[in-house]
C-alpha cells in the first residue's frame, strides 16, 4: 500500500510539472503577443493623431509593425488566443479561442474593405504595397528598415 501511495504521488507530481512548464511557457507566450498588441495598438501609432485628433480623413500609418502587414494586431491576438489554449488545454478551451480569432478575423476583412478605405485616402495604395495578413520578405525588410530609422 505504501509502496503504492509513492507510486501515485511520484505520477501526479511528474504530471503537475509537466502542467507547470506548459503553463509557464505558454503563460510567458501569450503575455509577449499581449504586449505585442498593446504595442501595436497604442504606442506604434503617433498617439495625438490617432486618438486624439477630430476624426477627419487622414492617411493610414505604414511605418513600423504596420509595415509588416495591414493588421499586425491580428496577428499578436491569435498569438495570445492560440498561447492560451496551450496553457488552459481541452476542446471547450479550443473551439472559444479559435471562434474569437475567426470572428477578429472576419472584423479586420470588413475593416479592410470598407471602413479603412473610406477612413483613410491612402488606404488603396496602402493594400497595393502592403500584405494583408502575412508578412513577406519585402515588408520583413520595410519593417525592419522603418523601426531602424526611428
Amino acid at each position: 500500500m505504501a509502496l503504492s501511495l509513492v507510486m501515485e504521488l511520484w505520477l501526479s507530481w511528474g504530471q503537475c510539472q509537466h502542467r507547470i512548464g506548459r503553463i509557464i511557457g505558454f503563460g510567458t507566450g501569450a503575455l509577449c503577443f499581449l504586449a505585442l498588441l498593446i504595442y501595436t495598438l497604442f504606442f506604434a501609432l503617433p498617439f495625438e493623431e490617432t486618438y486624439c485628433e477630430e476624426n477627419k480623413l487622414r492617411a493610414a500609418y505604414t511605418e513600423g509593425v504596420y509595415g509588416l502587414c495591414r493588421h499586425p494586431g491580428v496577428l499578436w491576438f491569435a498569438g495570445a488566443y492560440l498561447c492560451m489554449w496551450g496553457m488552459f488545454g481541452g476542446w471547450r478551451q479550443g473551439i472559444y479561442f479559435l471562434l474569437m480569432i475567426f470572428w477578429n478575423y472576419l472584423y479586420i476583412i470588413f475593416q479592410d474593405l470598407w471602413t479603412f478605405p473610406q477612413t483613410f485616402f491612402n488606404y488603396r495604395e496602402y493594400q497595393k504595397t502592403t500584405p494583408f495578413l502575412m508578412p513577406n520578405r519585402d515588408s520583413i525588410k520595410k519593417c525592419l528598415y522603418s523601426i531602424r530609422k526611428q
